[in-house]
């Protein structure tokens, strides 16, 4: 299983019951910080995890396709991926108030993978996921301090509203005008974790700057995007956090888009066979522009 996540901690101590000196992600405390498994290792996070760094991986990679990872210097993450983001005081809550919730709402997904009524509309694929007694905003409030975790410390810094949306348990609201959140269904292993990164996106003709942070991690992959533009294809979860209360729980059937990861880049879900032709195309424009008789 191949992690690319942009570097986001200090020392790695893979003693998972120690602490180490850094500043806490979410309440922006610096001192000890723990261990935080990104996603719970419930949630099918128990098992070691081999992981490349996004800086480590383009220096190897070469002319090779992008899951063509041999020659890249990985790392071991023993007992399930994660990083030491958190003090121990937002740990403990965030896991004790959001975690099991959110832990039901992958396993949901999961059941219905494994007995999935694929739907295609437009050339894409959606899975009918039901989602059975599952707390909305319990829910994106773990999808928020996941993504803390991932992008590190400058998550506190950047987003006190964020921060204190996911610190205070019963808070509801989030302005779509200013932050989206995004699900998707993962197909195939690569698994990749971004922190802030700028994009432009063609979608639609027209060239959009994005400010994305994306991690994905079976079942589900998952975008926050800062000033979204709209036109991701992708599930709005947003109003997870305006529509229900910390006890509101639903029952509801959705279709969740199917998206796969074959690079390290936000927002890239081609194919292996749309990046194989995009690679050739590019391979023929080198040679034309190195030979152009």
């Amino acid at each position: 299983m191949a992690i690319c996540p942009l570097d986001v901690s200090n020392t790695l101590d893979m003693a998972r019951h120690k602490r180490i000196q850094g500043k806490c992600c979410l309440c922006g405390y610096e001192g000890l910080v723990t261990f935080e498994h990104v996603p719970p290792q419930a949630a099918f996070n128990k098992s070691n995890a081999l992981r490349y760094r996004g800086m480590d991986y383009l220096k190897a990679s070469n002319n090779s396709l992008p899951w063509e990872i041999h020659g890249v210097r990985g790392e071991i993450q023993q007992g399930g991926a994660g990083e030491y983001t958190l003090c121990e005081r937002c740990n403990n809550n965030t896991g004790s108030w959001y975690a099991d919730t959110y832990v039901h709402f992958v396993e949901c997904a999961v059941q219905s993978i494994g007995n999935p009524v694929v739907v295609r509309s437009e050339g894409r694929e959606f899975v009918n996921v039901l989602f059975r007694d599952v707390y909305p905003l319990q829910v994106i409030k773990q999808v928020l301090t996941m993504f803390a975790s991932v992008i590190g410390p400058a998550f506190s810094e950047a987003n006190p509203e964020l921060c204190r949306f996911v610190l205070d348990k019963e808070r509801t609201g989030l302005d779509s005008r200013h932050v989206g959140i995004y699900c998707y269904v993962l197909h195939g292993t690569i698994q990749r974790r971004t922190g802030v990164t700028a994009c432009m996106s063609l979608a639609g003709g027209s060239p959009k700057h994005r400010i994305l942070a994306e991690f994905s991690t079976i079942p589900f992959g998952y975008v926050l995007e800062f000033e979204p533009k709209g036109g991701t294809g992708l599930w709005d979860i947003t109003d997870f956090a305006n529509l229900f209360s910390y006890d509101s729980a639903s029952t509801f059937t959705w279709p969740v888009p199917i998206r796969e990861n074959n690079t390290m880049f936000p927002g890239d879900y081609r194919t292996r066979d749309q990046v194989r032709a995009d690679y050739l195309q590019n391979k023929l424009a080198e040679l034309r522009s190195t030979n152009p008789h």
